[in-house]
């Protein structure tokens, strides 16, 4: 059975997104490009996702992974922002600060949600999708669907990097807590980027080493560390 949608009002969005999830890639590499390109002339890439069919993960760019690795830090660099003021209140810890960006409670990335070049780079892939996934459809009728439904297609890529977010929470939370060290401390320190992308467990980050000074350590913990104890956690 379909869901309810309201269609008796004029510019309402009522159609459900035309992503796949590698488009969403799509649109991270196409954002980069336009947004490195000082010219203005470079075209935009190929949709990672051609044809209609699935296609293997492995065939996804590396400057992919390159876009997300700017995303991350954004990301964990105002996430740290919020969970500063949260400790120096006293109301609550990375946790929360990761739920109150999931939630909606606090906006973050608004820079690159309002950076033109965004909307441009979903548009363009937008346009590519709808001529991908209907063959009988002219190139002039996919560029009025795209100007219909720009809202909901920004709305469907912030979503998608909600899931990234949540995603990163789950590897981020854990080494913040063990570790006693700020959200701050993980971003400068162990720098994550993105090691892989699989369709069954979604993102994994490498995560660097991590050396802390042990005389803080010791001011943290209240403990007493040994002549042989290793810097690295």
């Amino acid at each position: 059975m379909k869901d309810f949608k309201r269609t008796n009002i004029e510019g309402i969005d009522t159609e459900d997104t035309p992503f796949k999830t590698e488009d969403m890639f799509s649109i991270l590499h196409t954002y980069k490009v336009f947004r490195e390109d000082e010219s203005g002339t470079v075209e935009a890439p190929d949709l990672i996702r051609k044809y209609r069919r699935r296609v293997s993960w492995d065939k996804i760019p590396q400057e992919v992974a390159d876009e997300m690795d700017i995303f991350t830090d954004n990301i964990l660099k105002e996430l740290a922002t919020i969970e500063e003021g949260l400790l120096k209140e006293e109301q609550g810890d990375v946790e929360k600060a990761f739920l109150e960006v999931l939630t909606g409670e606090k906006k973050i990335l608004k820079d690159i949600f309002y950076d033109k070049q965004l909307k441009d780079a979903i548009g363009n892939v937008a346009l590519k999708v709808y001529l991908r996934d209907n063959p009988q459809m002219t190139e002039e009728v996919a560029i009025e669907r795209v100007k219909t439904n720009i809202g909901s297609l920004v709305e469907a890529f912030e979503g998608f990097i909600k899931l990234y977010i949540a995603m990163l929470a789950e590897q981020c939370v854990p080494r913040v807590k063990d570790r006693e060290i700020t959200l701050e401390e993980l971003r400068t320190g162990m720098k994550p980027k993105i090691k892989g992308i699989s369709r069954k467990d979604g993102f994994s980050w490498k995560f660097d080493d991590l050396v802390l000074d042990l005389t803080k350590m010791n001011q943290k913990k209240k403990t007493n560390t040994s002549d042989n104890e290793s810097m690295f956690i």
